[in-house]
């Protein structure tokens, strides 16, 4: 299991953080990308080149030191709650336990004897972390669009145990809260610790690991900037900021035209978002983006509800009780009435995650079908806008500042931008989040999607009807139910069946790609 980790653990968000701009960041990264894919060094300059590139590396940890996603205490605080986990998954939790063997690290120490051949440890797959379940995480998108981490599964499982470790609803944490923060291989060697191996048969080995690693992470930090970058862009021109809270409703459909935009664009390859950009009719088709009559593909409605299929279901096993039991325990007569409240509410939100699991699941298999079938994907035409709902509130920001301007008068893209921010400016030049469905766009800088379902309940106990809330984010892909960055429930102003909940933000994806270069 690993030695305890030497590093000193902290709470997320308390460490020093530097400020960098995002080209000093980019220039760093392209700079140590160049240095790892040029051509092996001359015999004898392998050292030098290892310091070359261990500089870099330590600049840019330097420079993103205390943005990284960190636990309180130490990891052995957290062994008793992963044995409990593993239990509730069906794991075998008997005839052992977690004990220090000094040098060798934590593992598993015998209480009883043991027969030969006798099963004593067994694990269910579920609780596995696999390269089938990143395609099925919010990694998904990228991994079936990045031909190096369909080929290496182990980078594919390093940077899903990164999306999973800034999740605060994964259903890993307990596992992932129990590891090392570092290990004894030499990828962890400090510069003068790997020097003592100079001139022994091991140490091509260690400068190539090395560089390697370096290598992937300066990789995978510009894939997701660049995709961040596209989807970020194609969300500003349908007039939706990159991170916001949406309703998501009991009724059918369970998310609404800008939700539907928004998983849409979140989903896209980037072959889409080139099209979606600088495609024919580009323009159009930024139009229709919140329409359900017109799919980007039979793919990415596939995807985007498979998405929503799969969350909701990883969000529903975090709870300890079923719906079932939450039914039994409102029938019994001596219940208080804050006990059945509490478990109104919590039956409530998973009322609303089964029936967007399922209708997510119908979705799904309705456009596989469409796929399997070779049906002829809908098109936009001119003649078509009597088909978009309510058209008028569904104009994009940007399209509705652009009919504003008189005839004969030109407008570019930019100012139409600067248009939209300015908008989004207040008095004393304070940023108001924008307007969506009467309700407010919240802001942030989370890469990655979470999903809260929340409904609102009346004092008299009275469950109203109740809503769940998606918190997105335009890249790769996280979602959570609850944690310890989400503010507690508040008192608002909600109308009726919708709950205002706060934001739930995530360290930057450059900080999950930090965590991989260490």
């Amino acid at each position: 299991m690993g030695k305890k980790s030497r590093v000193k653990t902290q709470k997320s968000g308390t460490g020093a953080m530097s400020v960098v701009s995002p080209k000093e960041m980019m220039n760093l990264i392209s700079e140590l990308l160049q240095k790892c894919s040029s051509a092996a060094p001359s015999p004898g300059k392998e050292w030098e080149e290892y310091v070359q590139i261990r500089t870099l590396v330590e600049k840019i940890r330097k420079k993103q030191k205390g943005i990284s996603v960190m636990f309180e205490g130490s990891r052995e605080d957290y062994f008793s709650e992963l044995m409990t986990w593993a239990k509730e998954s069906g794991a075998s939790c008997e005839g052992f336990e977690v004990a220090n063997f000094g040098d060798e690290g934590y593992g598993l120490r015998a209480t009883r004897d043991i027969k030969a051949e006798e099963l004593f440890l067994w694990i269910p797959r579920k609780m596995l972390m696999t390269v089938e379940s990143a395609k099925n995480s919010v990694l998904g998108p990228l991994y079936s669009q990045d031909r190096i981490l369909q080929a290496m599964g182990n980078v594919t499982l390093a940077l899903h145990l990164l999306c999973e470790r800034a999740s605060p609803s994964s259903h890993w944490l307990p596992y992932v809260k129990s590891l090392p923060l570092d290990y004894d291989t030499p990828l962890y060697y400090e510069e003068e610790e790997v020097r003592h191996l100079l001139g022994t048969q091991a140490v091509q080995d260690v400068l190539s690991q090395y560089k390697n690693t370096a290598r992937q992470y300066a990789y995978f930090y510009k894939v997701v900037q660049r995709l961040y970058a596209m989807k970020a862009e194609v969300l500003a021109r349908a007039g939706i900021p990159a991170s916001s809270i949406f309703a998501l409703h009991c009724n059918e459909p369970p998310i609404s035209a800008q939700l539907l935009a928004f998983l849409r664009v979140f989903c896209m390859t980037e072959e889409e978002l080139k099209d979606y950009l600088l495609g024919e009719r580009a323009i159009n088709k930024i139009f229709t983006l919140g329409n359900s009559e017109f799919p980007v593909s039979w793919e990415n409605e596939i995807k985007l509800w498979t998405f929503l299929e799969t969350r909701a279901a990883l969000l529903l096993k975090t709870y300890k009780t079923t719906s079932e039991d939450d039914l039994s325990a409102l029938e019994k007569p001596d219940l208080t009435l804050h006990s059945r409240v509490a478990i109104q509410l919590r039956l409530a939100e998973k009322q609303i995650l089964e029936r967007a699991s399922a209708s997510g699941r119908a979705k799904r298999l309705h456009f596989q079908k469409q796929l399997e079938e070779g049906a002829p994907l809908p098109r936009y035409e001119e003649s078509d806008i009597a088909l978009l709902e309510n058209a008028d509130a569904k104009l994009p920001i940007i399209l509705r500042k652009l009919e504003e301007v008189e005839e004969g008068q030109e407008i570019s893209l930019n100012e139409a931008l600067a248009q939209v921010e300015q908008h989004g400016q207040g008095d004393g030049g304070e940023e108001t989040p924008l307007l969506l469905n009467g309700g407010k766009a919240v802001y942030g800088t989370d890469t990655s999607p979470a999903l809260d379902a929340r409904p609102t309940v009346e004092a008299n106990g009275d469950t109203c009807p109740a809503q769940a809330v998606i918190k997105e984010e335009a890249t790769q892909e996280k979602v959570s139910k609850a944690g310890t960055s989400l503010d507690p429930l508040k008192s608002s102003n909600a109308p009726r069946g919708q709950t205002e909940v706060a934001d739930l933000s995530a360290d930057r994806t450059e900080d999950g790609s930090k965590e991989n270069s260490e």
